[in-house]
Order: structure tokens, then C-alpha cells, then sequence
């Protein structure tokens, strides 16, 4: 018989199969309907017209894989940031984390970290930044015919990728 501890074992690591499965639907879904309404936009001759549930969906999917990823990437970032000295050298066990202690070197480490956790975090990533490139280009470019859905979507996409600018390039309380 198995002991308490190894049945717990298996048991969360099929939870996080199981959540890891869902979560990689999910963004198979994200790309799926952003990637539908990009086709649309960019072969269409006349405005594209959104239905108000095709509306909800995408915004639905476009917020929770940007909140998603953010959130967790983030997350990465503060605990490095709170281990790491400006010079990227490891503060000693009990030093409180100094302002401005985020480097390219710890934001770059950190966003490794968090992606080597999870295939399915990096494919989210990976999915947000084309999808987002793609929809803040045909916001761009096709205004003329693209629905309202875009240019909320391609602000989104803008503010998410000035965060991680703004998290790379922080500037120093020294």
C-alpha cells in the first residue's frame, strides 16, 4: 500500500496536469477567437461587426491571459528582487530588500525562473505578446474596418508590455 505521502504526491502532481491541461485550453482558445477576428480584419473590405457575446468572449479571454501571466510573472520578479542586490549578487539571509533593486540581469532571471515552471505559463506569454503585436498592428493599419474589440484589446496589449518595460527600467532611489 502506498504511503499517505506518496499518494499525495501523485495526487498533486495529476492536479497539476489536470490544471495545466485547462489552463493550455484556455489559451488554445485565446488564440483560436483573437486569431479569427485578426483574419477577419485583415481580409475584410467593410467593417467587421462583433456580436455582444463575441464581444464578452474576447474580452474575457484577452483579460485572464494578461492578468494571468502578469500576475504570475510578476510575482517572480518581487520574490528575486527581494533576494538580489543591485549588482545581482545575493543579499545575505535577513537583509531587507533595498528600493530599486531591479536590474535587466534580475528581471531577465526572473522571467526564466517563471518560464522554466511552466510550459504552459511561457505559451501563455508567447501567445499574449504575437497575439497582442498582431491586434495593436491591425488596430494600426485597418482601423478603417477593425471592430471597437481591437482598439481595447491593442490598449491592453500596450499597458501590459509598458509593465514589463516599466519593470526592466526602474529607475534607482540611490
Amino acid at each position: 500500500m502506498a504511503s499517505p505521502s506518496t499518494a499525495a504526491t501523485v495526487g498533486n502532481r495529476s492536479g497539476k496536469i489536470g490544471t495545466g491541461l485547462i489552463a493550455l485550453a484556455f489559451v488554445v482558445l485565446f488564440i483560436a477567437f483573437w486569431g479569427g477576428l485578426l483574419w477577419e480584419v485583415f481580409t475584410a473590405d467593410a467593417q467587421v461587426e462583433l456580436a455582444e457575446h463575441q464581444e464578452t468572449i474576447l474580452a474575457f479571454l484577452a483579460t485572464t491571459v494578461a492578468t494571468g501571466t502578469a500576475a504570475v510573472l510578476g510575482i517572480n520578479v518581487v520574490s528575486l528582487t527581494s533576494k538580489e542586490n543591485a549588482d545581482g549578487t545575493t543579499a545575505p539571509e535577513g537583509t531587507p530588500p533595498r528600493e530599486g533593486t531591479m536590474t535587466l540581469k534580475a528581471a531577465s532571471v526572473a522571467t526564466g525562473q517563471a518560464l522554466r515552471a511552466s510550459i504552459v505559463l511561457w505559451i501563455g506569454v508567447g501567445a499574449y505578446l504575437v497575439v497582442g503585436v498582431l491586434v495593436v498592428a491591425a488596430w494600426f493599419y485597418r482601423a478603417d474596418v477593425a471592430p471597437d474589440a481591437l482598439s481595447t484589446f491593442g490598449s491592453s496589449v500596450l499597458g501590459w508590455l509598458a509593465g514589463a518595460f516599466a519593470g526592466v527600467f526602474k529607475a534607482s532611489t540611490n
